[in-house]
C-alpha cells in the first residue's frame, strides 16, 4: 500500500468463517518523547469494506532503511466485516496516495507498507492455527532468527506463512529449521492497486510454504534474511500444525529477551477449535 493507503484482497473460503485478521506495518517517526509511539496517532486507523477499524500494537523496530525513523505493526480483528472475495481496504496512513514510484516520488512520512488478511475456517482436518506477530528489521542483525512454539506435533508436515513488510530485491530469503525453503521469498511480490510502474518491487510479501516439523516437536526456528543488502522488516508468521495439545511455553518473535526484550511479540492468537484450516491472500 506505499504511496496509496489503499488496495483489496480477495479471498474465497468454503466451510464456516471462525476468525479474521489484518496485519499492516506502517512507516513514521515516533512521538516526541516517546519512542514507542508514531507521530502520526492515524497510523492505527483504517478502513475495511466500509468499516473503521483501530489496529492494536504489535511492536515497533527501526526503519528498513526510509527516512522515517521506525516501522509500526498493527493488527486487527476484522472477523465481523471480512468478506469472501473481494475486500476492500481504505484510508490506511499515507502521507502519498498518488500510486506513484516510491523511489522518484519524494518521500512523505507517514507510509503505509502493506496488508495481510488471514482468514481461518472449518475444515476437513484438525490443526492448532498460531499468528505470531511483532516487527524486527535485518538493519542490525541479518538474519534475523525466531522460535515459534507450539502444542505437540501429531505429524511431521505443516504449513507456515512468512509475512515481510519492505522487499524490493531478489535473494531475500526464508529459512525453517535450519533448511532454505526459498532463496527468492521476499521481492516485494504482493500485488498494489497502482497501475503505475516501480522501480523496485512492490514492499509487501505474504509467503505460504509447507514444511517438516518433528513427530512431537514443540517448537520450531526460522529465519528471514538478505543476500543483497536489502532492508526487510518481519512482522508476522502464521503456523498450522496438526495437533490436539494445547501450546507448551510461550512464543516468541524476534531475538531472545535479553537482547531485544521490547521487541518480543505478543501472541495475537493460539487458537485450537476442532476442524479448523487456515487460508490467507495478501495485498
Amino acid at each position: 500500500m506505499r504511496d496509496q493507503g489503499y488496495g483489496s484482497i480477495t479471498v474465497s473460503w468454503t466451510g464456516t468463517l471462525v476468525k479474521a485478521y489484518l496485519i499492516w506495518d506502517t512507516l513514521d517517526n515516533t512521538l516526541p518523547g516517546n519512542p514507542t509511539l508514531p507521530a502520526t496517532a492515524a497510523d492505527a486507523d483504517g478502513n475495511i469494506n466500509g468499516h473503521s477499524i483501530v489496529g492494536v500494537s504489535q511492536g515497533t523496530d527501526v526503519s528498513p532503511c526510509w527516512p522515517s525513523t521506525n516501522i509500526f505493526a498493527y493488527a486487527a480483528d476484522v472477523t465481523p466485516y471480512v468478506t469472501s472475495g473481494a475486500n476492500s481496504l481504505t484510508g490506511f496512513a499515507s502521507g502519498d496516495t498518488s500510486g506513484g514510484d516510491p523511489w522518484s516520488d519524494a518521500y512523505v512520512s507517514p507510509a503505509a507498507e502493506g496488508a495481510t488478511l488471514v482468514v481461518i475456517t472449518t475444515g476437513a482436518t484438525s490443526n492448532d492455527i498460531y499468528l505470531y506477530t511483532g516487527t524486527q528489521s535485518n538493519v542490525a542483525v541479518n538474519p534475523i532468527t525466531s522460535t515459534f512454539n507450539y502444542g505437540a506435533a501429531d505429524a511431521t508436515t505443516a504449513t507456515t506463512t512468512y509475512i515481510v513488510g519492505d522487499g524490493q530485491f531478489s535473494n531475500n530469503y526464508a529459512v525453517w529449521n535450519g533448511a532454505t525453503v526459498d532463496s527468492n521469498a521476499f521481492p516485494g511480490s504482493d500485488p498494489k492497486a497502482s497501475s503505475a510502474t516501480w522501480t523496485n518491487g512492490n514492499l509487501w510479501d505474504t509467503k505460504t510454504y509447507s514444511v517438516s516439523v518433528a513427530l512431537g516437536s514443540t517448537s520450531a526456528t526460522a529465519q528471514i534474511g538478505s543476500n543483497s543488502d536489502d532492508c526487510i522488516t518481519w512482522s508476522g508468521q502464521v503456523l498450522s500444525i496438526p495437533s490436539i495439545v494445547p501450546i507448551q511455553g510461550v512464543p516468541q518473535f524476534g531475538l531472545p529477551a535479553t537482547i531485544v526484550a521490547p521487541l518480543l511479540a505478543v501472541l495475537l492468537l493460539a487458537l485450537r477449535p476442532v476442524l479448523l484450516r487456515k487460508s490467507k491472500l495478501q495485498l
